[in-house]
């Protein structure tokens, strides 16, 4: 048997090694120092010092917030009081958003002439999110792409190829009620031979918003003319992102190729028209919203800025609350969140079961953003409520009914219950907590009709 002899390590580079590891290890005096003096900073005079400073913690996050935590209970100045819960606020935001969002990974690729599945999955690669990839045989990609976001770089490869690419649930059966504890289904990024198209586009992050549309229109009934315009804009994702609602889509700001404003200010305040309405169960990856405009003098050719804002939801934290069946169908109650919830009755029949759950509502939980955005209500849906039967199949309702007087709602709801199926659980999937990302978009030179 052959032997391996011992190798010898000098004694100078084993003490530069140990000296490297023990630099390395978290909880040093040298790390209390640091952090004493970040905090100690945000009561500088200089603006720009107090920044840094605060953006610094942020970063450390877990790490720094006790001792920021110290100091906002220590300090008697309301500014400095007011920096600190700052700055505990956008850590908080950042762990929601580390719980909500996958990292953004920026696209590098350099291909030649390569197949357009293969262009594909080193995308895929890159951007680290799950999804399948279906592509026709005989596309080519050849680009060059340095650090763009993942949307861009899909499509500078439907540009290359000359196609278009979209999102499918194809092999998956969307109507089957998943255990909320299964990874989600992976959706199938599908490319397709269709001609490629330039149309006004920005790039945010995981997202992209592009004017697909520009409505002009003149009407009259022989008594007086009405003139219409609008745009309408689609938000989409990354592919393999699951948002659960878009609360906020809207333009703030509408010029034309002479800087004449357009934009409807009624509008630039509005929610989203999803606002409240889950995207769960839809897997296209993309919203639609149409703006209205004021309508464009005669001598306008373009719109020359379409300026936004928009925040995209995700579900941060989730909590799954399940009663027994039948033992629990008497009055049993959990608490999800502000919300408790009481299981009043069950009632299996031929071929269906009627569930009624009283609920006493306090507010949804929190997003991350400031604005009030959240709606009053359960931190459920009447679809999270599903009937587990007895062979791990499950159900959710079919229909749903209910009435509400103040705090208190009473829910009705009606599951379809398979002959010789018996139930013997109801489950509630909560959500805790919300991460609202929110960007800003702008899109230039969107042609008007002619």
């Amino acid at each position: 048997m052959r032997r391996t002899r011992p190798v010898a390590v000098p004694l100078a580079m084993a003490l530069v090694c140990a000296c490297l590891l023990l630099s390395q290890r978290p909880g040093r005096a040298d790390d209390a120092e640091d952090l004493d003096r970040l905090v100690q900073r945000l009561s500088s005079d200089d603006p720009a010092a107090r920044e840094l400073a605060a953006t610094k913690l942020v970063a450390l996050g877990d790490r720094a917030e006790q001792a920021v935590r110290e100091r906002l209970g220590a300090c008697q100045e309301e500014d400095l009081k007011a920096r600190c819960v700052e700055v505990l606020r956008r850590i908080d935001e950042e762990r929601l958003r580390a719980a909500a969002l996958p990292p953004l990974r920026p696209v590098t690729l350099q291909l030649m002439d390569a197949s357009l599945e293969d262009a594909a999955e080193a995308w895929k690669k890159q951007v680290g999110l799950p999804c399948s990839i279906s592509a026709p045989a005989g596309a080519t990609v050849t680009l060059s792409l340095d650090a763009v976001t993942p949307l861009e770089a899909l499509e500078a490869l439907c540009r290359s190829a000359d196609a278009q690419w979209s999102l499918s649930m194809r092999g998956v059966d969307v109507f089957r009620p998943r255990d909320p504890r299964e990874a989600p289904a992976e959706p199938t990024l599908q490319f397709a031979r269709q001609s490629f198209f330039t149309r006004p586009q920005a790039f945010v992050r995981h997202y992209s918003v592009t004017a697909t549309a520009v409505s002009l229109t003149r009407q009259t009934d022989f008594r007086s003319d009405t003139r219409l315009a609008s745009l309408t804009a689609t938000l989409r994702w990354t592919p393999g992102l699951a948002p659960d609602s878009v609360p906020l889509f809207v333009l703030t700001r509408v010029t034309d190729d002479q800087g004449r404003e357009l934009a409807d200010k009624a509008a630039a305040t509005a929610k989203s028209s999803s606002a409240g309405q889950s995207l769960r169960h839809r897997y296209d990856g993309q919203f639609l919203q149409g703006f209205s405009l004021t309508y464009p003098a005669e001598d306008a050719k373009r719109l020359a800025r379409v300026s936004g804002r928009a925040s995209v939801r995700y579900r941060a934290a989730r909590e799954l609350l399940r009663f027994a069946l039948p033992d629990e169908t008497d009055g049993a109650a959990r608490q999800a969140a502000s919300t408790s919830v009481r299981l009043k009755s069950f009632a299996p029949g031929a071929g269906n079961a009627k569930l009624v759950l009283e609920l006493v509502r306090g507010a949804r939980p929190a997003a991350a953003r400031a604005d009030g955005a959240n709606a009053e209500g359960p931190p459920f849906g009447f679809q999270d409520v599903t009937l587990v039967l007895h062979d791990g199949a499950r159900s959710v309702p079919h229909s749903m009914s209910g009435s509400s007087t103040g705090e208190r709602t009473e829910w009705s709801l009606t599951y379809a219950l398979p002959d010789g199926a018996v139930a013997e659980a109801v489950e509630l999937d909560c959500t805790t907590a919300y991460f609202d990302d929110d960007f800003e978009f702008e899109l230039k030179d969107v042609p008007l009709p002619r």
